[in-house]
């Protein structure tokens, strides 16, 4: 049955107290709608109404956002920075490049700093032994490679001379400009296929390596780093502190893993209490040692982490920040509310996404038992659910008969402005899909007098 919705929110009805309500709701900064201005991408070209959003970051500060796109054309792939609610095409395929060769795809772990430089992994045309690159580049559009697979490694990263790379992505930047990346398949005399991956900065310093780093936290039988996963790289806005995920050596059981400053902090086929996580008591059975049980994690500008996964019953989910378990299925979204994280499905994950700023708050969004999807704040608050009205033409109204329909996996941010930016989908006031977007939503601070705002909308959310 679609869901139903109050005719004030169908209507549009305008007002004082709804404009003011719209302060403090989402607003599209763009949106794959066939005809809307929110569909035009900067410099030419339409939002795929197919693919359409890809990944988003943003800066620790919430000041600049970067976001891939799929053109709805010719379906040529790009990449847009900006700030607040404009942008500009700094990176598009076909089109950029450097010495006559052009991009031909985008990697989806592009990373964006408090000074708007960013960085991200791309392919190019032709030779395939040649395409893998690190682009970087500022407001402005592309500006530098760090790195091209086939071209030599500098002597000073330690392996001396004669060694090459070859498959480059998953990258990260810090406020200083320093780059990082993972490179996999190295190739040179210092390298055999027991050590050929490493995580490599722009100031020729190695992070960690593939048969060589031992992270710690290993209670029995210590083993090396045996891999890094794909888009899974996180620093610290000073470069201090690091996050990644990957395996460590054989055996191959228990061991898909998540390494903090070079100490696993969760791993596969172990209780969360045995690897450290307090207030886990309780959940007693392991991570799920099928998909590997970590869904998604994160390092926010002061080194929190955060993660969230499944465990091995495919039915309990779990939330932990900086080693303490924040949440998981079953518990109340807010203390003391009936409505707790749930899929009533059991078919995806209670959590889509468990991020935070540089200034310790935090947002976790995820399914409810009342069939929503919400963002909470700081573990107290809800400052979003799905069904809640999208002002899409940015006139301060609710009048476009557009909802917000839910969040792409993982693929929501928090600024240390409180401002928070998602890829999103949304419905029409009948509950049928209407199409994708990227938005953008101040959240007040808690205790303003603009957090009436957000209970006033109660009326004017589905029911």
């Amino acid at each position: 049955m679609a869901k139903l919705w109050t005719s004030a929110l169908i209507l549009g009805v305008a007002g004082t107290a709804l404009s003011a309500a719209a302060q403090n709701q989402p607003t599209v900064i763009y949106s794959n709608i066939v005809g809307d201005p929110t569909s035009q991408i900067p410099g030419g070209g339409t939002w795929d109404t197919d693919f359409g959003f890809f990944t988003l970051n943003i800066s620790t500060s919430g000041e600049f956002w970067l976001v891939n796109f799929q053109d709805d054309n010719t379906n040529p792939e790009v990449l847009v920075a900006g700030s607040g609610l404009s942008g500009s095409t700094v990176l598009r395929e076909g089109v950029d490049g450097f010495d006559g060769r052009f991009v031909s795809g985008i990697d989806s772990s592009g990373r964006i700093n408090n000074a708007g430089q960013w960085v991200v992994g791309a392919d190019y045309d032709g030779d395939t032994a040649t395409d893998d690159v690190i682009l970087g580049g500022d407001l402005g559009g592309l500006t530098t490679v760090f790195a091209q697979e086939g071209s030599a490694i500098d002597d000073a990263y330690g392996f001396g001379s004669g060694n090459t790379w070859d498959t480059l992505d998953t990258t990260a930047i810090d406020q200083s400009g320093r780059v990082y990346w993972i490179s996999d398949g190295v190739d040179g005399p210092a390298f055999t296929s027991a050590n050929d991956e490493f995580i490599a900065t722009s100031d020729f310093g190695v992070l960690a390596q593939k048969g060589v780093t031992v992270p710690g936290n290993q209670p029995v039988a210590p083993r090396p780093i045996d891999d890094f996963d794909l888009d899974d790289l996180h620093v610290s806005d000073d470069g201090t502190q690091w996050l990644a995920r990957g395996d460590i050596g054989t055996p191959t059981v228990d061991d898909d893993a998540l390494f903090v400053n070079g100490d696993i902090v969760i791993r596969e086929n172990f209780t969360l209490s045995e690897i450290g996580i307090t207030g886990a008591d309780a959940l007693t059975l392991v991570v799920d040692d099928l998909g590997g049980g970590i869904d998604q994690q994160f390092m926010a500008g002061n080194g929190d982490w955060y993660a969230f996964g499944e465990l091995n019953d495919a039915a309990t989910n779990w939330a932990v920040r900086n080693g303490e378990l924040i949440a998981a299925s079953g518990d109340p979204i807010t203390p003391g509310s009936s409505e707790t994280w749930d899929d009533p499905s059991q078919f995806v994950q209670d959590f889509s996404f468990f991020v935070g700023n540089g200034l310790g708050d935090f947002i976790l969004g995820g399914l409810t038992s009342e069939g929503d999807e919400v963002v909470v704040l700081n573990g107290e608050t809800v400052v979003l659910r799905s069904g809640d009205p999208i002002d899409l033409d940015g006139n301060g109204l609710f009048d476009d008969g557009i909802f917000l329909g839910g969040f792409e996996f993982n693929e929501t941010r928090l600024g240390d402005n409180l401002e928070l930016f998602s890829l999103v989908s949304f419905v029409d006031a009948a509950g049928l899909p209407a199409g994708d977007g990227f938005i953008t939503l101040t959240i007040p601070a808690p205790g303003t007098a603009a957090v009436l705002g957000l209970g006033a909308l109660a009326l004017r959310r589905r029911r």
